[in-house]
């Protein structure tokens, strides 16, 4: 995809990449694409988005990243306003570069940033920022957790300037480590986010 192209009110889904190499470039998007409130964009192979193209306005969250897929994201390119985690990664995923992972546009909750559970980098410039995960009255609820990153598994790691901030969940605003290992590095922040428990990283 490259240009201003688009896929957009798709009630089946958006873009499901099985066994090839996909880049989304330019302006290209996805946008209002709902398959029955799964992501609007699924990978099982080689995904880039780059540029200023986005994946946006889906009810079911933005991208899948299977295991054993690689999903890289880079430029000025972003993830924003889905009603869902903005990326499920299981497999390897780098969001570098200008790139950004922002929550829903009307700033309302149950669009949490990022939940992995294979390899995730984030570095350069890049942003999980404004995402609002569901809040419960229960503390306990594990339901609601990481506003910014859910790490349920595998390796997360924010170097150089990336930025986590502005992220709100019941259970670690900015990032949740259920599982897995975190780590930071250069100028990297994790920093203004809010969580109603202090069990998890909040800020």
């Amino acid at each position: 995809m490259s240009g201003n192209s688009k896929v957009t009110g798709c009630s089946t889904g958006g873009i499901t990449n099985l066994n090839g190499t996909v880049t989304m470039r330019g302006s290209s998007s996805v946008d209002d694409a709902t398959l029955y409130y799964r992501p609007a964009v699924t990978n099982s192979a080689i995904l880039t988005i780059q540029d200023q193209a986005s994946v946006r306005s889906t009810n079911g969250g933005g991208i899948q990243n299977g295991s054993g897929a690689t999903l890289t994201i880079t430029g000025s390119a972003t993830i924003a306003d889905n009603h869902g985690y903005g990326i499920q990664n299981e497999g390897e995923l780098e969001l570098s570069g200008q790139a950004c992972v922002w929550g829903r546009d009307d700033g309302s909750t149950g669009a949490g940033g990022i939940k992995t559970s294979g390899s995730a980098i984030i570095k350069g410039n890049a942003k999980v920022s404004g995402c609002n995960s569901p809040y419960s009255d229960d503390l306990y609820d594990r339901g609601s957790q990481g506003g910014g990153v859910l790490v349920e598994g595998g390796t997360l790691d924010v170097l150089e300037s990336a930025e986590i901030s502005g992220n709100t969940a019941t259970h670690g605003g900015g990032i949740c480590a259920t599982g897995g290992a975190v780590h930071l590095g250069g100028n990297a922040k994790v920093t203004g986010n809010a969580a109603r428990s202090n069990d998890y990283w909040g800020s």
